[in-house]
C-alpha cells in the first residue's frame, strides 16, 4: 500500500505538531507523531475502516477520517485501483467546518 500525503495535509500536520510541542510540550508532540503513524498503519491494512466524513458526502470521491487526537482528524481517501491512500488533510475539528469543505474543491 502506498501513502501519498497531499501538500496541504503535510502543512496542517506540521502546524498541529508545532502547536502540540509549544502548548503541551515534547512528550505530547511525540505522542501525536506515534498516534499518526499508528492510524496510517491501520488505514494501510484496512483502508475502508475510517468513518465517512459527513461534511464531504456531496463530493464525488469518498472521503474518510480517523482521529489522531481528540479534536484532530486525518482526512483521507482510498484508491483501490492504485492501491494508494491519499492523506488529504489534517483537520482540527475546533476550526469551522466550512474550512474543511472549502479546502476539498
Amino acid at each position: 500500500m502506498v501513502v501519498d500525503w497531499r501538500e496541504k495535509a503535510q502543512q496542517h500536520w506540521i502546524e498541529q505538531l508545532e502547536y502540540c510541542a509549544q502548548t503541551f510540550g515534547e512528550p505530547t508532540a511525540s505522542g501525536f507523531i506515534k498516534s499518526t503513524d499508528a492510524r496510517i498503519e491501520r488505514i494501510c491494512k484496512f483502508p475502508e475502516s475510517g468513518t465517512r466524513e459527513p461534511l464531504l458526502n456531496d463530493k464525488e470521491m469518498v472521503y474518510r477520517y480517523v482521529f489522531v487526537q481528540k479534536h484532530v482528524k486525518l482526512i483521507y481517501r482510498y484508491d483501490e485501483e492504485l492501491q494508494t491512500v491519499f492523506i488529504e488533510d489534517v483537520w482540527n475539528t475546533k476550526i469551522l467546518p466550512e474550512h474543511l469543505v472549502d479546502g476539498m474543491k
